[in-house]
């Protein structure tokens, strides 16, 4: 068993970050980019290194890096040489073990590195529908440097994000075998509560995953939390793992503005005694949620959890 996986295990829960662009909000910066929150590993990085110290600061286990929309292929449509891509890659854990080593709290901190789908690089919205067509082949080499980059540069462990096709997630999970000591969360897009985005139910999902050696947890997140409870009440019966989600603080996505708009005036600390109830382990926020709504779902979570015991 891996030393992540053995320190994870000691964990009651494990508490996850909150949207980085979010958080990222607060410094002014802008993010209509294709690059996304991955634009200011260059252009802000003390601005990325901030934004993990204040989700460390407020209780996170777990700082994911900024590079969900990131790839050296992306970097490069961008104006980088590859040379250039390839260490901006790196720069982007290097800034989460920063914050890291300077943030405050006792709790254990790990990193995760962020592998978005073939959708978020197309920046159109299609990380949400799946509608995107191409060969396992071509998914398979469009992901393989940048999960090479990030296993390289020390992540502890992987997070497959927003996987709205389960075509992706078959190659997601051959590309991990290629690093057998590394371990993976996977989450997955919604069409609604019981379905991938791409239509697949979550029931086939489960059993692809449940069965994988390098998953150590699987669920949903980018979603509504409403959408939680019932997805999780559908895999339950025969989950053999822990889950892990962590949805939106409300709102729809906007592809033109790539940002969750309308967001509704509430805090997913209101679900997260329920979704622990339900065999959720790895618990934080999507898009619409800032380092104060995590420290709530800490909050919430540290005791409900101190009160059962």
């Amino acid at each position: 068993m891996s030393d992540i996986v053995k320190a994870l295990e000691k964990e009651a829960v494990v508490i996850l970050d909150g949207g980085l662009a979010t958080e990222l909000q607060a410094y002014e910066e802008e993010l209509n980019h294709p690059l996304w929150t991955a634009r200011l590993v260059e252009r802000a990085p003390e601005a990325i290194k901030a934004a993990h110290q204040a989700f460390f600061e407020a209780g996170a286990n777990i700082a994911t890096t900024a590079t969900y929309q990131a790839s050296v292929e992306g970097f490069v449509k961008a104006g980088h040489k590859n040379i250039e891509a390839r260490t901006l890659m790196r720069k982007a854990v290097f800034l989460a073990k920063q914050a890291r080593t300077t943030s405050g709290g006792d709790q254990e901190k790990w990193l995760a590195g962020s592998i978005g789908p073939y959708g978020a690089f197309l920046a159109d919205g299609s990380e949400y529908r799946g509608d995107y067509e191409l060969s396992d082949l071509e998914l398979y080499a469009f992901h393989a440097e940048r999960f090479a980059l990030l296993v390289e540069a020390g992540v502890d462990l992987i997070f497959f994000e927003t996987i709205p096709n389960f075509v992706e997630v078959k190659t997601l999970l051959k590309l991990l075998e290629k690093f057998p000591d590394q371990k993976a969360c996977l989450t997955v897009s919604l069409k609604d509560p019981y379905h991938m985005s791409d239509g697949t139910a979550l029931e086939n999902l489960q059993t692809l995953l449940d069965w994988h050696p390098q998953i150590i947890a699987y669920g949903v997140n980018c979603c509504p939390a409403a959408w939680v409870s019932p997805a999780l009440d559908t895999m339950r019966p025969s989950a053999l793992k822990p889950f892990i989600v962590y949805p939106n603080l409300g709102g729809a996505y906007n592809p033109e503005t790539k940002q969750f708009e309308g967001q509704e005036e509430t805090s997913i600390s209101d679900w997260v005694t329920d979704w622990y109830d339900k065999g959720a382990r790895f618990i934080g926020g999507c898009c619409g949620t800032t380092a104060q709504d995590i420290r709530e779902v800490r909050q919430s979570l540290d005791a409900y959890i101190k009160n059962k015991a």
